[in-house]
């Protein structure tokens, strides 16, 4: 068995599938399966900072993370007017 460190990057590429920085993701809805890929660059603001972190950081980054999105939403839909944020979208 081979053992690596237990950082964000290690967890990605042992239970998600990775090829040249890009992992895809099955999902499964009704009994049909969907596959949506993501790039995982520089670019990614999530990645660069927490790829080589110890997950238990990354759960709390998150959190954090999710935190601010839902601030955000809401922050959002007030301005707007909408009552979601996937509503925007079709403005």
């Amino acid at each position: 068995m081979i053992s690596h460190s237990w950082t964000y990057q290690s967890l990605v590429s042992d239970v998600l599938s990775i090829k040249l920085n890009r992992i895809t993701v099955e999902t499964t809805t009704d009994g049909k399966t969907t596959k949506k890929g993501y790039d995982l660059d520089s670019e990614d603001f999530f990645w660069r900072k927490n790829a080589p972190n110890p997950f238990p950081q990354v759960a709390e980054d998150i959190d954090a993370e999710l935190s601010r999105y839902k601030v955000d939403a809401a922050r959002l839909t007030q301005q707007t007017g909408v009552s979601s944020v996937e509503e925007v979208g079709n403005l």
